[in-house]
This record gives structure tokens, sequence and C-alpha cells, in this order.
């Protein structure tokens, strides 16, 4: 009798974890729906999915992939009310879990949660439950092209200053010609989402690099938007024109891949969109930090969580959980997360060798997390939609010389308080 106890345990403990030497194996065909807004990364997931099915043949996952240039929030709303809900779905921050936190199943339970990096579940907690995992570290800042910015004789690792990148970013527009260049940056102003999250690295600082403070803060005072005003006045003279309608996938795949800017202002993400077009323009990539407040950071933290639907069935929401947890907990599929998905581990129990193997742009990102030099995603703790619907179109206003500065802080700090 102990030792069938002893078994059952053993057993119990290993569909527990996930382990690449055991796979929970459904006992009957469960069919999971998972709204994906990685678009980077869809084939990537797609992948990952299948080779998980054919561990599992009783588990069908259909992967749908919404993002890029649309409003993957907007999308998620769009799903839910036309009553073809997802099993598994991601969410951004505090916000986003309690204005859905009726519809989260509790993931407190997976053994996973146990090795997210510290800080890392705090914009998916909620009274002490969790409602999401962290999909990955993220990282956003300058991703430059290093050849370009040799050929044009710029040390990347000279620029110190604010005023040393400005002096930088005239010198690429000075030789655009010879460099072969249409304009030394490229920037999706078209999307408003894309500008709501580009502004986190002038609002983090403000409010303490907490999302939590971000979250609760009733008014926003522009702490750095003297700051925030220069880099869009650089966006404004020295990309690509007209800004406003600079798509997403224009930015990275017109003009990065093909070496008509010499610099992006994006995240590790887009390494796989790149590989897919050219996989040796990797080894040209390297980043520039903000600078903010006398201090150079770039904003690398997680932001998005994956989280499960309470309202499905038992089995279901079972097998959706074992799923993200086997994700997080394979070897196989920690080392496919990192090598292929390109993603800044935001756990512990990934391989010291696993994230050696980490790309130029995300291993920079990642250093800047252990130096302690970086800002966190607050983006998360804005208002519901203010990034979207007031930031947004408002610095698009600034861009067309419709409004100015002044009027772009006085009418989004407003609807900060207003929409709070």
């Amino acid at each position: 009798m102990k030792f069938k106890k002893s078994l059952v345990a053993i057993v119990s403990s290993l569909l527990l974890s996930g382990s690449s030497n055991y796979v929970v194996r459904a006992q009957e065909q469960v069919n999971l729906e998972l709204l994906n807004i990685k678009v980077e990364t869809r084939q990537q997931l797609e992948e990952l999915v299948k080779y998980y099915s054919e561990q599992n043949p009783n588990v069908h996952i259909n992967v749908t992939t919404v993002g890029g240039s649309s409003d993957p929030k907007a999308a998620l709303q769009a799903q839910f009310a036309s009553g073809n809900e997802p099993h598994i779905f991601f969410s951004n921050g505090l916000s986003d879990t309690q204005m859905w936190q009726h519809t989260l199943a509790d993931l407190s339970d997976l053994d996973v949660v146990k090795f997210a990096a510290a800080g890392t579940l705090d914009g998916a907690t909620v009274d002490g439950k969790i409602y999401g995992i962290p999909n990955n570290m993220e990282g956003t800042t300058l991703i430059i092209n290093k050849e370009i910015f040799k050929k044009a004789g710029i040390n990347p690792e000279e620029i110190k200053s604010f005023e040393d990148f400005k002096k930088a970013v005239e010198t690429l527009e000075a030789k655009k010609s010879d460099l072969g260049i249409e304009a030394p940056i490229a920037f999706s102003g078209r999307e408003t989402q894309i500008i709501g999250q580009w502004a986190t690295h002038f609002f983090s600082p403000e409010f303490e690099n907490s999302t939590a403070k971000a979250f609760n803060s009733k008014k926003l005072e522009y702490t750095y938007g003297e700051t925030f005003k220069a880099y869009a006045d650089i966006f404004k003279q020295y990309a690509i024109q007209p800004i406003n309608s600079v798509d997403y996938s224009a930015m990275i795949e017109d003009y990065f891949a093909n070496e008509k800017v010499a610099m992006v202002s994006n995240g590790n993400w887009i390494v796989p969109t790149l590989d897919s077009i050219n996989p040796e323009f990797r080894n040209k990539l390297g980043i520039l930090p903000y600078f903010v407040g006398g201090k150079a950071t770039v904003t690398s933290s997680n932001g998005w969580y994956w989280t499960v639907n309470s309202n499905k069935s038992k089995s279901e929401i079972a097998e959706a959980k074992k799923f993200l947890n086997w994700m997080y907990s394979d070897e196989i599929a920690k080392k496919k997360l990192v090598e292929e998905f390109n993603y800044i581990p935001a756990y512990t129990n990934f391989d010291k060798a696993v994230v050696a193997g980490m790309d130029n742009v995300s291993k920079s990102m990642y250093e800047y997390v252990q130096s302690g030099n970086n800002t966190v995603w607050v983006d998360s703790s804005f208002p519901d939609g203010w990034g979207s619907n007031s930031l947004g179109p408002n610095i698009q206003k600034y861009w067309d010389d419709m409004i100015d500065w002044e009027q772009v802080m006085k009418v989004t700090s407003e609807d900060w308080n207003r929409m709070r």
C-alpha cells in the first residue's frame, strides 16, 4: 500500500513538473483556442504547439495570431463579444488583470510559478491570487545597425548622453546619401498603441520604476516631459516621413531589414522577423539606451502574461494550465523559447548555457537588467485606453503641427485624471 502511494506521488510530481522525460497525456480529446498577439513569433509558437501535441496527441491547440498593426486588446474584446472566447490569451498588467479578473483562472498552483523572477508576477496578482504567468522579459530601446554606424564613423559605445545621441543622428542625416539610407530612424507613428508603449521610457522614472505606483497614480506630472519632447522632436525631424503614415511592418521589414535606416525604436522581439528575412542580419544588430533623468536605460521587464479562461470546462482549464506549465518547464521548450523565440527568460529555471545562446540584442538588454539600469513597462498601468486613445493621437497631432507640446501635456494629463 505504501508502495502504491509513493508511485502515485512520483507520477503526480512528474505531471506537475512538465519534465522532458515524462509528458502529461490527456485521457480524452481536448480542443483549445489560443489567442496570440506576438506576430513576430507566430510561426515559432505554432511549431512549439505542434511539438507539444506530438507529445500529447489528445490535446489540439489552435493558434490565432493578431497584433502588429492591429490593437491586440481590441481583438481580444472582439473575440469575447463574438462568443468565441479563447482558452488561453494574454493580459497586460494590473489594468488588464482587474478588467478580466472575472474570467481568469487562478494559476497559483502551477509549479512554474515558484521559478518566476522577482517582481514578475506583480502585474497579474490580485488579493494574493495569481491570474497570469509572465510570457518573458521584453526589452525595448533603440536598436541599431552597427555597420551603418561604423560607415558613418560613429562608435556607439561613445554615445553617453542625449547630446551625444543627437549629434550621432545629425551625422547620419548629413551622410545618408553616402550611407545609402533614406533617414537615420524609422518609427511606426501610425499605430497609437505603439506610441503609448514607446512613452514608457519617459514615464517609468516619474513613477519610480514601479508599475504599482503608476497604476495607483491619479495624476500625471510629466516630470520628464522635456526629455520626452526632445526625443519626439528627433523623431519628427529625422525619422522616415510622414511619420504618422509609417506602420509597424513598414518600419521593420521595409526600412530596417532593407537597411534604409540606421535604427528603429523597438524591442528584442523583432529579431525573429529579421531572421526570417535575412538570418545574417542579426550579426549587425546592437542597441543604444534612452537617456532620461541623466541615466542611460532600456525598458526591460515583463509586460505580457499568459492567462486561462475560467469560463471553460474543468478539463479544458486543466489542459490549458498543463500546457503553460510545460512551456516553461520542459527543457526542449525552454531552449526553443530562447533560441527560436529570442525570449529573455522571466524564470530562474533556465540553464546558463541556454541563456548564453541569446541574440546580441536580447543579451545586451539582459545585461541592463542584471546591472539594474532598466526601467519597467509602466504602459500596462496606464488608465485603460489612455495610451491608444489619448497620448498616441495627441503625439500624432504634435508631429503633424496641429498642436504644440504644452497642449500635448495639458490634454493628456487631463485625460489621465479623467480616465483613471
